[in-house]
């Protein structure tokens, strides 16, 4: 966001808004090199989401400096790359797979299964 922040000194916040509007696109793109195909749904959120951007920011300035034009620019690029990379490269938190087993316990003893109520039990006791 440093990118972003210093582009606003200097390039109209239409035109900020609209770079980052084009985001969810960008990012759509890239997954294509993965396979990733938006789902209808998905593509209609962001051709709405472009639409509501291109509504509010009729008549804005868009006056820029190149400075800002090239901050914006770089800002929009790396938020982009960084979203696709966290999502192929990078694994889940200890916590949330700890919550997934959590969720398991809490479902098997909600279908009273004796073999999970007990290992939940001893679970709770040796951790606490």
């Amino acid at each position: 966001m440093g990118g972003t922040a210093y582009a606003e000194v200097s390039v109209g916040s239409g035109l900020v808004v609209a770079f980052i509007a084009v985001i969810p696109v960008m990012i759509a793109a890239l997954n294509l090199f993965w396979g990733e195909v938006p789902t209808p749904l998905e593509a209609a959120g962001i051709a709405f989401g472009l639409a509501g951007v291109v509504m509010l920011t009729q008549g804005q300035g868009f006056g820029a400096s190149p400075e800002g034009l090239i901050a914006i620019s770089l800002a929009c690029i790396t938020w982009c790359l960084g979203t696709v990379w966290t999502q192929r490269s990078l694994p889940l938190a200890a916590e949330t797979q700890g919550m997934n087993r959590t969720r398991a316990q809490v479902v098997s003893e909600l279908l009273n299964e004796p073999a999970a109520e007990r290992r939940a039990r001893e679970a709770l006791l040796a951790g606490g």
